[in-house]
């Protein structure tokens, strides 16, 4: 079998899903960690209504226009702001690895009895951290040192068992573990741009390499192009590079590098202007940079 490391190359165009097997960094973070994908995928409501589906939401204020200050898009606003509700919501079981840090945002009222998000342990339902509401909806980021921790079966449980307050949450970052590939299907990470970020290339994604033709605002759901003219996409959202200025920037956008290997099939959607000389995606040699496919 020959393995080769490659980038995938954008310039100046606009596309869609890509799918391509074998990356070669594992999934960073828990699934759907800071709900970009519109809705509760990757967690599960344990009890109650205080979470569901219509509390993820892409709302960037609250009362008397203050802002949540969330990450990316949508986040989860426990209640939809109705403190009425009750519930318990959980996150998928991971193995703790790395260093064991875990950081993420929250908001909503203060109350460590009744409002918390917590590390439990997967295997008796000990609590191993533990964190409430900071008084505010506006997002303040919390940390924990769970390195006392590291190798052990655990999830991310939120918890809202009053009827006069509320706990919101955005952004939990957990240390990558092979334990969590076995939600991910094969591709490269935000191959479809679901997260709603070109996350910064450090961390993992995509990477601005040149240019301002591909930025935050080329980031859409919009359904149509023009009236009547359906952009046909998977998922919520796409990489539409004329929102972002219109035709009259340029500039290049790459993947992460990824290993080919089994079948070496690749497959996207695309769309936007034909001129192969300045439009184009292609699939480049990390070594050499040169293009094997156009």
């Amino acid at each position: 079998m020959k393995v080769v490391s490659l980038t995938v190359l954008f310039v100046i165009s606009s596309l869609m899903p890509i799918n391509i097997s074998n990356p070669v960094h594992a999934q960073t973070t828990i699934a759907n960690p800071s709900f970009e994908t519109g809705d509760l995928t990757g967690w599960k409501i344990v009890s109650g209504n205080a979470f569901n589906e219509k509390d993820v939401t892409d709302e960037s204020s609250y009362w008397d226009k203050q802002t949540f200050n969330q990450k990316n898009f949508w986040h989860i606003w426990g209640g939809r702001g109705d403190d009425s509700k009750v519930g318990v919501m959980q996150s998928e079981a991971f193995t703790l690895g790395g260093d064991g840090q875990i950081d993420f945002l929250t908001g909503g009222d203060s109350d460590a009895d009744h409002l918390s998000i917590s590390l439990v342990r997967e295997s008796d339902g000990v609590e191993l951290m533990k964190e409430t509401g900071t008084g505010t909806d506006t997002y303040s980021k919390k940390s924990w040192d769970a390195s006392a921790h590291i190798g052990t079966v655990v999830r991310i449980k939120v918890v809202d068992s009053t009827t006069t307050g509320h706990i919101n949450l955005d952004d939990v970052n957990v240390p990558a573990t092979s334990s969590l590939n076995d939600h991910v299907e094969p591709s490269i990470y935000n191959h479809d741009f679901e997260y709603t970020a070109l996350t910064p290339y450090e961390i993992r994604g995509w990477e601005i390499v040149s240019g301002d033709a591909f930025g935050p605002e080329s980031l859409v759901h919009e359904e149509e192009w023009s009236e009547g003219g359906e952009f046909l996409h998977e998922g919520r959202y796409h990489l539409w590079n004329f929102n972002d200025g219109g035709d009259d920037q340029v500039g290049e956008l790459h993947s992460e590098p990824f290993t080919i290997d089994q079948n070496g099939g690749i497959d996207f959607l695309i769309g936007g202007g034909n001129d192969e000389e300045n439009l184009y995606v292609a699939l480049v040699r990390t070594s050499d940079g040169k293009e094997l496919r156009k």
